[in-house]
């Protein structure tokens, strides 16, 4: 999850509450999750779409 945006530590400590992040790298965080989500929604259209026309 963190990987490119800060380090695993860093987001460890972000998740226990012993940091906080700024703004922009909250943007970030949702910015990737935003782009998986896209990402696996597209695979699963291609399947559907696929597997409808080749049955």
């Amino acid at each position: 999850m963190a990987a490119g945006i800060v380090s695993e530590s860093f987001y460890s400590k972000v998740e226990r509450g012993v940091h906080a992040i700024d703004a922009e790298t909250l943007i970030e965080f949702c910015w990737f999750i935003i782009l998986m989500l896209l990402a696996f929604l597209h695979k699963l259209i291609i399947s559907h779409l696929l597997d409808h026309f080749l049955s």
